[in-house]
């Protein structure tokens, strides 16, 4: 899905387009000088004026329509109050223009459907139909295209331990389709033993796995066996009947061009869930929400299909699931790669035991670790975990890249160190330089930080250099640089100047009777500027509140610079998520927990 930074590029994209065509319009207008008796007057002839050259006419209409359709996109996800009002009064200015050449909003955003290759065609029959339980409604048109379930698709589901009752879900799919085949995973232990099923049905076949065998690996064997274009991926189900409605997902997926479509669940206990989830990745965080933001033809759009889900043979074989992601995170892993949209049609409905998720940490720990995840949350599920961070970790400073999240942390740690210590031992430190700028702006360091910066009082330069062990044992390298004016605090990877100051503010107000200025900086109260405010916006001049990467990223040699905030450097990597480029140039809420 598109991030925020990317719809508001849309937004920026369609203003601007808007602004250039109703420029040439004007210009046009004022050069003739017409009159016009009405706003449809006035349309009609910017249209003939338009098309007096056919070709720019339509290739004008092909764009506009374009951007149209993503303007429309980024609209349905900009979740933000302040966002949805402003792209708004944007799509009234498009309206404006898309009248001119005889397009509406509706039409132009309205998702193109093909028509299906495999299924025939649905009407609806009206509401009063299938009155009173509604079981039917829609109904399949005779077509010439039409090919039986049982040569579209195979049925694989993997029958572990928590699911007792295997004769029952393959007697359910022979009434269902005698036909049509299914593919058993199953652990070799119990009385799961193939004397007991075979007799079934002959298009049952079963696989048998060591116990503690990966489940990636299981579903992977499972997949290359099937032989059909499409596979119903049987997460966890129990019964299967036609409310399933195989034909609907597969139709869909043919007609919007989807990655996979789902149904939704009904457990054993009768708990009917949709669960489609919209996800976000940045920053070393994933966020999953219960919810969808999109639909078309009765379905909803998701990021994350819950339960079962038909997908391409082909598709399915070429993302794999992953074979060394051992408890939980297989199925978000897999949907993490899919590289395309997928949706879920609620009507469509399968059995399955109560789906859940662990709440150890331990049982995802090897997701967060192929993610570099610091923090993942779910946040229907009020569950959140914190990964913490390894004991090795990257610390690249490239030019377009947020810092990881945990070489971030490292830096913080070692800022809040510092100035801990400072106070306990009656030391005049206070934050300085883009320190102070990061904590008026984010209560922590900036994002795309490169050093730290501390004032120190010069008359504490013996107790301070008298903090070497305390240093030491904090796991730091206390250089003494003072010939030079400051002190260097060294962690594995980051380093702190702590400048001599003949005063400092904080010095200043104590001796005014005045509580020394204090700046929350993740989670802490420390000394600052007596004017953090002013400090930092006489420091770095205009638009501060506004972003601008390091000094040291943009090839400067020294930070006393005009800074430039019209936005961040490309990374090389687009949409990794890190990337700053997913940013926009201004505001810090976007810097928090991504939202879906």
């Amino acid at each position: 899905m598109r991030t925020i930074n990317q719809r508001f590029l849309v937004v920026v994209k369609v203003v601007l387009f808007i602004g250039y065509t109703l420029l040439v319009s004007r210009i046009s207008l004022y050069m003739e000088k017409p009159t016009f008796t009405s706003k449809t007057a006035r349309e009609k002839y910017l249209r003939n004026t338009i098309r007096q050259d056919p070709v720019a006419f339509e290739e004008t209409i092909s764009k506009l329509a374009n951007e149209g359709r993503l303007f429309q996109k980024a609209v349905n996800h900009v979740r933000g109050t302040k966002a949805k009002d402003a792209m708004i009064v944007a799509g009234h200015a498009l309206d404006e223009v898309l009248r001119v050449f005889d397009l509406d909003s509706l039409s132009v955003t309205r998702r193109h459907a093909h028509e299906a290759q495999s299924v025939c065609p649905e009407i609806f029959k009206g509401g009063r139909f299938g009155y009173p339980f509604y079981y039917e409604g829609f109904e399949l048109v005779k077509c010439d295209h039409h090919i039986p379930e049982e040569r579209l698709l195979t049925i694989v589901t993997l029958w572990d331990e928590r699911r007792t009752n295997l004769s029952r879900f393959l007697m359910d799919v022979q009434k269902y389709n005698r036909k049509l085949a299914v593919i058993v995973g199953l652990f070799a232990v119990g009385d799961f033993t193939k004397g007991n099923y075979t007799s079934i049905s002959s298009y049952v076949s079963f696989q048998y796995f060591k116990t503690g065998t990966s489940k990636g690996h299981i579903w992977n064997k499972l997949i290359t066996s099937v032989n059909t274009p499409y596979v119903l991926v049987a997460r966890d189900t129990i019964m299967f009947n036609d409310d399933s409605r195989i034909h609907r997902l597969i139709s869909e997926i043919e007609r919007l061009e989807l990655i996979s479509a789902g149904g939704a669940s009904r457990d054993s206990d009768g708990h009917w869930k949709i669960g489609c989830l919209q996800r976000a990745y940045k920053h070393n965080t994933i966020v999953l929400e219960e919810g969808y933001q999109e639909s078309a033809h009765e379905c909803i759009f998701c990021d994350h299909i819950d339960s079962s889900f038909v997908i391409r043979t082909k598709t399915c074989m070429e993302i794999k699931f992953d074979e060394n992601i051992i408890g939980e995170g297989i199925w978000e892993d897999f949907f993490m790669r899919t590289g395309g949209e997928s949706v879920i049609c609620p009507d469509s409905m399968f059995y399955v035991n109560p789906i859940s998720r662990s709440s150890k940490i331990s049982d995802w720990k090897q997701f967060g670790r192929k993610y570099k995840l610091k923090k993942m949350k779910f946040i229907s599920l009020n569950l959140e975990f914190d990964f913490g961070c390894p004991k090795v970790y990257s610390c690249s400073h490239d030019k377009g890249y947020a810092v990881e999240a945990c070489c971030l942390q490292e830096l913080t740690n070692l800022v809040t160190f510092v100035m801990s210590t400072c106070a306990e031992m009656g030391i005049f430190c206070e934050l300085a330089e883009g320190t102070v700028l990061g904590a008026v702006k984010f209560q922590n360091v900036l994002p795309w930080e490169r050093d730290a910066d501390i004032g120190i009082l010069r008359a504490n330069y013996t107790k301070f250099r008298s903090l070497s062990k305390k240093v030491s044992i904090a796991g730091y390298t206390l250089v003494d640089q003072t010939k030079m004016g400051l002190f260097r605090i060294d962690s594995k990877n980051w380093f702190i100047e702590i400048y001599g100051q003949s005063t400092v503010d904080t010095e200043i107000l104590i001796d005014q009777k005045l509580a020394p200025t204090k700046l929350l900086f993740h989670g802490q109260w420390v000394n600052a500027p007596r004017n953090p405010g002013l400090y930092a916006r006489n420091r770095y001049g205009h638009e501060i509140y506004r972003h601008a990467e390091h000094w040291r990223t943009t090839g400067n040699t020294d930070g006393f610079i005009d800074y430039k905030t019209e936005g961040f450097a490309p990374c090389n990597k687009p949409g990794s998520h890190n990337c700053l480029d997913r940013y926009n140039s201004d505001g810090n809420l976007q810097f928090s927990d991504p939202i879906p």
